[in-house]
């Protein structure tokens, strides 16, 4: 009797695995990509199976998917949701929560998908304890649900969401730069929104310039210092482009970079009346040459990519013209000439800006002799209904769908060295030539986890140092997916990422830390203070892991 079971088992196993083959899909995986929950049972069967038929059952039955869009995805997710046994696999059901919400939200039905996301939220609490949910569903859930207020123009409700969010993991780079993408569809401007884009520029060097776009529409004056700034750290890189050791690859240098920034500095600085700064910018500007080498180099690989640089910094100068132009009418209507300021902004286009707009409300009060606005930001106020809703309808709903793991695991990053043979996992350091440190952090649990051990590590070893703080002036951040035939190889659609890793360079600061290289100078400004980075991660990442080998 028991061999005829097993016998049984075997033959219904070898026909779903044949069904499987036959590629035919699941509503499991048009759910959210990922074929059926199974419980060590089942698990065990198939292996019984495998080895009673010498290999003919294979034991991978069903593969990972591509899910399906819009309502048929919404009913494959129904169907699953409707299984007895879905209960037993909780952190699964609130994976097919999630993507029933998005795919509600693909067809145009946002309350159910919000709907959908409370349940979600409901079961992730029940079963995890309170730091784990606040920091990884509670944040992807809260990043999603300020998306789809956002995008259906409930601005306020989804800032308090982005802003929650945001506080709740304020040292990752992913997290502050999603926040900050929703808090930026209405551009009023307010501390919360400074606090969360200072973080981001302390992450990451060219969060400065987006930090100053940000400025412009509340902060005027900081935003002029913000680029004056970005200008200075541009202004340090080789022209042709930064060789990234790591990788082989170049990063843009100075010839492509430096235009934006030397157009919005001269346009920063005329707009809050330093004229003679904005004039000398502005000569810069306008002397700017389409970069080209000294002589070209023999091996064709390099003389090509060189021709490549050459033809950014090209592009990258066109497109100044239409701030030259707003910065020189800037500059006629500080003289009081009005009139030909005016006729100047009609010669062409111009950048949809805050600069602009107080421009053409700086003019009219100039021409009929009455003063600007006390609060200097309010003749742009007028124009912020456009850009906020240029802004909504290109708000990507997918990108903050499965912003984070459902569920991290920081075990799958143990906050340890790397060992010999598995480089993968853990952090690694370095002295390197700029006289700063290279930290480098990998593991299997989400790129925030990564994001966040690489900064204890540099909390760490700057304490071990005698330094009081460290500031980030250079970053790499990778995700690695498992690409299979049939699936798109970009996240978030493809089910199967693999290992993450974060690459810091850091140098530190305090009394008793050498002074930061020349380069990297004004990075100091954007110092992390080591006792509380490590105060605030440590009792996560290092305590937790401690807590639990006991």
């Amino acid at each position: 009797m028991h061999i005829k079971g097993v016998a049984a088992c075997v033959a219904m196993l070898v026909s779903v695995a044949s069904a499987a083959q036959a590629g035919e899909r699941s509503y499991w995986v048009k759910c959210d990509g990922l074929p059926a929950p199974e419980t060590v049972g089942v698990t065990t069967a198939k292996v019984g199976a495998a080895i009673l038929t010498g290999g003919l059952y294979a034991l991978t039955v069903e593969q990972s998917g591509p899910p399906e869009q819009g309502q048929a995805g919404v009913e494959a997710c129904s169907i699953a949701l409707g299984q007895p046994n879905l209960p037993n696999f909780w952190s699964r059901h609130i994976s097919l929560l999630r993507a029933r919400a998005l795919h509600k939200a693909e067809t145009g039905d946002v309350d159910g998908a919000l709907r959908d996301l409370e349940a979600t939220g409901t079961i992730g609490a029940a079963h995890v304890d309170e730091v784990a949910y606040t920091r990884s569903l509670g944040v992807s859930i809260k990043l999603f649900q300020a998306a789809l207020l956002a995008k259906q123009g409930a601005t306020k409700d989804a800032e308090r969401l982005a802003l929650e969010a945001a506080d709740a993991r304020p040292y990752s780079l992913r997290v502050q730069t999603l926040a900050a993408t929703l808090l930026q569809m209405d551009p009023t401007y307010g501390p919360d929104k400074d606090r969360v884009q200072t973080r981001r520029a302390m992450l990451d060097p060219d969060g400065l310039a987006l930090r100053a776009s940000a400025r412009e529409w509340g902060e005027p004056a900081k935003a002029a210092d913000d680029w004056l700034l970005r200008l200075a750290d541009v202004r340090r890189l080789p022209a042709d482009g930064v060789l990234m050791t790591e990788s082989f690859e170049y990063q843009d240098g100075s010839a492509v970079l430096l235009p934006l920034p030397l157009a919005k500095a001269a346009l920063a600085t005329a707009r809050v009346g330093r004229v003679e700064e904005a004039r000398a910018l502005l000569t810069e500007l306008e002397a700017l040459k389409p970069w080209a080498p000294a002589e070209v180099p023999k091996r064709k690989r390099e003389a090509q990519r060189l021709a490549a640089v050459t033809a950014q910094s090209e592009r990258a100068i066109a497109r100044t013209e239409p701030y030259k132009r707003v910065i020189k009418a800037w500059l006629l209507a500080r003289d009081k000439r009005f009139d030909e300021a005016s006729a100047l902004l009609n010669e062409g286009s111009v950048p949809v800006e805050a600069a602009t707009f107080e421009l053409v409300s700086f003019i009219n009060a100039g021409r009929k002799g009455v003063a600007m606005p006390a609060d200097p930001d309010a003749p742009a106020l007028g124009m912020r209904g456009v850009v906020r809703e240029n802004r909504r309808g290109q708000l990507k709903v997918l990108e903050f769908a499965r912003a984070l793991p459902l569920l991290e695991a920081p075990k799958g990053s143990p906050f340890k060295a790397q060992g010999l043979f598995s480089s993968d996992f853990g952090f690694s350091d370095r002295a390197i030539k700029t006289g700063g440190w290279r930290i480098e952090f990998g593991g299997y649990s989400g790129l925030p986890v990564a994001e966040e051990m690489s900064l204890l590590r540099a909390a760490q070893l700057a304490k071990s140092k005698g330094a009081t703080g460290f500031s980030v002036f250079d970053r790499r951040d990778f995700q690695r997916y498992l690409v299979q035939s049939g699936m798109p190889a970009i996240a978030p659609d493809n089910p199967n990422p693999q290992n993450v890793e974060t690459v810091l360079e850091v140098f530190f600061t305090g009394p008793t830390s050498p002074p930061p290289p020349a380069p990297v100078a004004d990075r100091a400004a954007f110092a992390f203070d080591a006792d509380k980075v490590w105060a605030e991660l440590s009792p996560i990442y290092a305590e937790r892991q401690e807590t639990s080998k006991r």
